[in-house]
């Protein structure tokens, strides 16, 4: 559904808050933020990524969401994958 009509704002607004939330309840440990700058260094996002993830995550607009919804989740590319053991 979001492919073909997009997300509603109030739906972004509500991702945004998620996203924002988890990231961070992420970084109450020492051990967590190490491990995320670790990840922002090799991703090639630099250490103040960190400090910029919340701004940079509320600045999303409706349009640039929908508009990464078309362009990653289309249906037709999408492939099911199931794992675990097979009863016989």
């Amino acid at each position: 559904e979001y492919y073909q009509k997009g997300m509603s704002q109030k739906e972004l607004d509500q991702e945004k808050g998620r996203l924002i939330g988890n990231y961070l309840t992420s970084l109450r440990a020492p051990n967590a933020i190490a491990q995320r700058l670790g990840q922002a260094i090799a991703l090639g996002l630099g250490i103040s990524y960190l400090d910029s993830y919340v701004a940079k995550t509320k600045q999303v607009t409706l349009e640039q969401a929908n508009t990464a919804v078309r362009t990653y989740l289309n249906p037709t590319n999408m492939v099911t994958v199931v794992s675990g053991t097979i009863s016989k």
